[in-house]
């Protein structure tokens, strides 16, 4: 029951993370860099809050994503999606090839969460022909 409890804790905890990162992204705080400028500085935060090394996830195929995405770190599908949402709003404040790269990374978490969970998800579908869009 300990382990349980533990393993929601790091749920909601990752949750919580992932949507603080995603309101500073989202709503330009100046504690956050912005992604072109200072990529390694924005990873270097998401790191310590998140535990993803965006670098890491940048440079791998989406058949690595369950070794990234560990249930011990706290990474439902629920929080996935919305790291996927991260990834995209970063996308939108980057350039060049940072920013197809961002999109390309979104568009495959969401297709990775699609895969995972049980159920349809209109929104998800609708993010992701976005991103397919925009390409």
């Amino acid at each position: 029951m300990e382990q349980r409890d533990y393993i929601l804790r790091e749920i909601e905890k990752i949750h919580v993370l992932l949507q603080a990162l995603l309101g500073r992204i989202t709503g330009g705080n100046t504690d956050i860099p912005p992604v072109s400028e200072d990529f390694e500085q924005v990873n270097k935060q998401v790191i310590n809050d998140t535990r993803i090394d965006l670098n890491v996830l940048l440079k791998s195929g989406s058949e690595q994503f369950d070794n990234i995405f560990k249930k011990e770190y706290g990474y439902s599908v629920a929080n996935i999606e919305l790291f996927a949402d991260m990834l995209a709003e970063m996308a939108k404040k980057a350039e060049g090839s940072l920013k197809d790269q961002l999109n390309q990374k979104a568009l495959e978490t969401y297709e990775y969460v699609d895969g995972l969970s049980n159920s349809f998800s209109f929104d998800r579908r609708k993010k992701m022909d976005v991103l397919r869009n925009s390409g």
